[in-house]
């Protein structure tokens, strides 16, 4: 014992029952500070925990900032207008992304844009061909109407012709 602090009284170990408090009593929430009366030699070190660059899961009652963009994305996207379906699409994917969660809406809009636009480009291309024999044929037929193995082309005749009465 060191010779500043008072003597304490010895306590026996009772055989009485222990009250334990109720949720009624008051607590402290202060907590107890003992002072220590020498000084440590230990150095303190301060330690910070690791940042972390990706973004947390959000908790699942969250708000999804890209959700209503992902199901327009969705909807544009299978009636037809794949490409407009497929930038609102990246957009409200990339809204999710940023707040940490997932947008199925958004993602099915971006595949489905793109096979539209895909299937748009190929009967686009091949109506331009279609249109584009045609137009050889006439060349080669002349104007009127043609029948050529079962197939009747009407070849129209150009605006610069002249019709006598």
């Amino acid at each position: 014992m060191e010779p500043n602090q008072p003597e304490q009284p010895s306590v026996e170990p009772s055989t009485e029952p222990v009250e334990q408090p109720t949720t009624e009593s008051p607590v402290s929430a202060e907590p107890v500070v003992e002072e220590d009366t020498e000084p440590t030699t230990e150095p303190v070190v301060a330690t910070t925990a690791p940042v972390n660059s990706t973004p947390a899961v959000a908790p699942a009652g969250a708000v999804n900032p890209g959700k209503t963009m992902g199901i327009v994305s969705f909807v544009l996207s299978l009636v037809g207008i794949g490409l407009v379906g497929l930038i609102l699409g990246i957009i409200a994917k990339s809204k999710s992304k940023k707040a940490g969660q997932k947008n199925g809406f958004a993602l099915a809009g971006i595949i489905i844009g793109i096979v539209n636009i895909i299937v748009v480009a190929l009967i686009t291309t091949f109506a331009i061909m279609g249109v584009m024999a045609i137009a050889q044929k006439c060349n080669e037929l002349g104007s009127g109407t043609h029948i050529e193995n079962g197939i009747t082309y009407t070849c129209g005749t150009s605006s610069n012709t002249t019709q006598s009465y």
